[in-house]
């Protein structure tokens, strides 16, 4: 395998930060950073507030406690619904603020090598070991280096002549693994 470092030099997308930081939220967390419940979930939510209407006209005329009991039920359904609407739509406003801010870092400077990955960029400098790669996502255009719940963007189009991203995958991983 490659012993030479990769230095690559390229500039972020706002559109491809935002696919990282979701693929990434997908990876760590199981569900995309602001896609909040599966939609499984929120059927199963709409089915019980209709069952929470039927119970209550149903029981309209016999007991009026049920009845009281039942709307108290589905004002709390429909502001938790809320709530994590606002939740979820605050999140991606500042999903994309950040998105736009890592595009604004100007150009990256990433060095991929068998025992560290160094990223450079006008505001600043992370570094990692390679054993700390926990995964390589795919995203459109990009592929992103995981690690410790920080991702490392490495456009397809910064790649050396020849390189493909599965490639960058292969390399990668036998450098963590050596």
């Amino acid at each position: 395998m490659q012993s030479e470092p990769l230095v690559l030099r390229y500039r972020l997308t706002p559109e491809m930060s935002l696919d990282a930081m979701m693929a990434i939220g997908e990876a760590v967390a199981g569900q995309a950073a602001y896609g909040g419940p599966g939609p499984w979930v929120k059927v199963a939510g709409w089915f019980g507030l209709v069952g929470l209407i039927v119970l209550c006209l149903r029981t309209l005329y016999d007991r009026p406690i049920i009845l009281l009991t039942v709307g108290m039920l589905a004002g709390v359904v429909v502001g938790v619904a809320s709530f994590m609407n606002v939740v979820r739509r605050s999140t991606r406003a500042a999903y994309l603020g950040i998105a736009e801010r890592a595009a604004a870092e100007g150009e990256y400077w990433l060095e991929i090598g068998e025992h560290h990955i160094r990223e450079e960029t006008s505001e600043g400098l992370r570094q990692v070991t390679i054993r700390q790669i926990d995964s390589v996502l795919r995203i459109p255009e990009a592929s992103v280096l995981l690690a410790n719940g920080f991702g490392f963007v490495v456009p397809d189009v910064a790649l050396p002549e020849g390189m493909s991203p599965e490639r960058l995958k292969e390399l990668v991983l036998w450098w963590r693994e050596e």
